[in-house]
């Protein structure tokens, strides 16, 4: 802990030259909260339903399991769900899946129901409690 205000400002120096270490903790926990509201809950960021499933499609879900309810959940085989990650270029950290394939789904997702992937409210939430949670832990 920063026992003056030179150490403070050097402290809130290093940490703005390693984001990693407050961006990392972030993403992880945003991961798991995107996944669960898209992938099981089917739920846009302001709360309302992603969609419905055809007919058609319908039949494709019972051949897979994945039981008759109409709630569309972005999720057949849960491979894309299963890929939904924390990903990060150098000091850049956001959302987004490992295999391209799935990337390619969830952009053509996003062309017929813009704003998906987008956070809720209680994401931006919980990504700024895990922030002051982290300079708590840093400054406490």
């Amino acid at each position: 802990m920063a026992e003056n205000v030179q150490e403070l400002t050097l402290e809130l120096k290093q940490l703005q030259e390693r984001p990693a270490e407050y961006m990392r903790p972030v993403v992880l926990v945003l991961a798991g909260a995107v996944r669960h509201r898209i992938h099981v809950e089917g739920k846009r960021p302001d709360g309302s339903p992603i969609g419905t499933y055809q007919n058609s499609y319908m039949r494709e879900r019972e051949r897979n399991n994945r039981g008759d309810s109409r709630k569309m959940i972005y999720s057949l085989t849960r491979q894309m769900e299963q890929d939904f990650v924390a990903v990060a270029d150098g000091n850049e950290f956001g959302l987004g899946f490992n295999n391209q394939f799935n990337s390619q789904k969830a952009t053509w997702q996003e062309e017929k129901r813009p704003g998906v992937y987008d956070l809720s409210q209680e994401e931006i939430d919980l990504a700024e409690t895990t922030i002051n949670d982290y300079l708590n832990g840093l400054f406490g």
